[in-house]
């Protein structure tokens, strides 16, 4: 059984974050870049309006991923064996249309949660025409079987790199409470500047610092006690998780969350949402789930582990503990296993 995993790296994400990191605990084989590369000028050199038969599908798909799909097409009739989408929502679309196959099977992983899939994917028929769909939310599950009317769908959570991302030997000292926020996509930035303004109201010893990009910025105009952060290294990113004594991560929906794996494996209380499949990654041990728009009940977190050393140890502690459940090699095992599942269904 060949394994080709189909990919991106999402710009924004560390050299250590994101699903694309499967890819290092799988024994599979990579499709050329420098061919992909080379079809995706040819298509650059086409009018748009040809193009656009095939490449404006819907979703996040563009020339890129249909650059991709005449890969897969040109490889399938030669090379047999699971060709896995690791971005549905991206770069899925023709796949699992095309004709000679010779018993290869195509896999789909899809991120997104149902309300925000049902915006991103308007044609939902592509879903049944894949062999196998992976999702890494618990919420996904029933709600992909509807599409693709089998037993064919499976979840596989999302992983972390429980090597890299780590506690510290030993926290700095400070006299504040160090709260990190990363992140923006599906945030809810309201209410963390809704907790951000009651601290300093009420004049609590607590630092926010914010990881996102630039453009975000303004939404945290005005607000005292707030460091605002973009385009750091690798390294910088996980200092920051390990300097926290809490993440404020707030959402509006979710499947899984790359910033809250991480803050778990440098072992980081996490304050956040009972929203969408965040309760297949976290439970009461280390987190605080208020619910959805109640910035009281974070906020009343932040006030007790801020004057609760030992409670603020305790969780830190199972954080870490949790996040080895989803270790990228865990995952990666648990993904071959899947692999053999669908490849001899």
């Amino acid at each position: 059984m060949n394994i080709y995993n189909i990919f991106k790296k999402i710009p924004h994400h560390s050299s250590f974050s994101g699903y694309d990191q499967l890819v290092k605990y799988l024994p599979s084989k990579s499709l050329s870049v420098s061919f992909r590369k080379t079809v995706e000028n040819i298509l650059n050199r086409i009018p748009e309006e040809k193009l656009k038969r095939w490449t404006w599908v819907g979703g996040w798909y563009n020339k890129e991923s249909f650059a991709k799909e005449i890969q897969i097409a040109l490889n399938l009739p030669l090379r047999r064996g699971i060709y896995h989408y690791l971005y549905g929502e991206d770069d899925f679309y023709w796949g699992g249309r095309l004709p000679f196959r010779s018993g290869s099977k195509i896999v789909v992983t899809y991120h997104q949660p149902p309300d925000l899939f049902e915006e991103v994917i308007k044609d939902k028929s592509i879903v049944a025409t894949a062999d196998a769909i992976i999702v890494c939310g618990l919420n996904q599950l029933e709600y992909m079987e509807k599409f693709t009317g089998r037993k064919n769908v499976y979840y596989l959570p999302h992983g972390v790199d429980t090597g890299y991302f780590t506690p510290p030997d030993k926290k700095p000292d400070g006299d504040r409470f160090n709260i990190i926020s990363v992140g923006w996509w599906q945030r809810d930035v309201d209410m963390i500047k809704r907790i951000i303004r009651r601290a300093n109201e009420e004049a609590l010893e607590v630092e926010f610092n914010i990881v996102t990009f630039p453009q975000y910025f303004e939404h945290y105009g005005g607000l005292k006690n707030v460091n605002l952060y973009s385009g750091i290294s690798d390294d910088e990113l996980k200092r920051m998780y390990q300097n926290a004594d809490a993440l404020l991560l707030p959402m509006k929906d979710c499947t899984a969350n790359n910033a809250i794996l991480e803050a778990m494996a440098c072992g980081v209380p996490v304050l956040t949402t009972d929203v969408g499949g965040i309760r297949g990654y976290v439970d009461d041990s280390f987190a605080v789930l208020s619910g959805a728009g109640n910035d009281s009940e974070l906020y009343e977190a932040v006030l007790e582990l801020s004057g609760n050393v030992q409670k603020k140890t305790d969780m830190s502690k199972a954080a870490r503990i949790k996040s080895l459940e989803f270790d990228w090699n865990v995952v990666g095992k648990q993904m071959l296993q899947i692999y053999n599942l669908i490849w001899n269904h």
